[in-house]
């Protein structure tokens, strides 16, 4: 549920603060996906190995503003969710973000240059992978 990634001990958020706080004038920008925070690796809930897009908005949601209020200026969200970016954009509105941006990525692509960061992460996929074909 990715719960630690709204939570006030995050340090991801603690050192956004600070940093805000001692450089106010930076401009800080924020990845917005819950495979930091998951143990299976993916951008979305996972339900039952499948992913639940309806049902990881909220928490997409829920840790933007997070981000938002501890000082991040954009959020780049990078979890590939149907209809991410307005339900992000009006949970930001709603708590009176209405400055903070949003960068939204366009494309993704299955690319060996993504190893690095799973593997500091921790965060490759446990099942299946994230490609999608049709």
């Amino acid at each position: 549920m990715a719960t630690h990634s709204w939570s006030p001990d995050n340090f991801y958020l603690k050192v956004a603060r600070d940093i805000k706080k001692r450089f106010p004038e930076c401009c800080l920008i924020s990845d917005v996906a819950m495979d930091p925070y998951s143990s299976d690796g993916h951008d979305g809930l996972v339900r039952d190995g499948e992913i639940v897009n309806d049902d990881t908005l909220p928490i997409l949601a829920r840790m933007s503003v997070a981000q938002a209020e501890a000082g991040f200026d954009m959020l780049g969200p990078s979890d590939m969710m149907d209809g991410r970016v307005g339900f992000i954009r009006q949970a930001l509105d709603n708590e009176g973000f209405t400055k903070t941006g949003i960068l939204a990525y366009t494309a993704k692509y299955a690319s060996a240059m993504y190893g690095p960061f799973r593997d500091a992460l921790d965060s490759a996929p446990k099942s299946g992978d994230k490609k999608v074909t049709r």
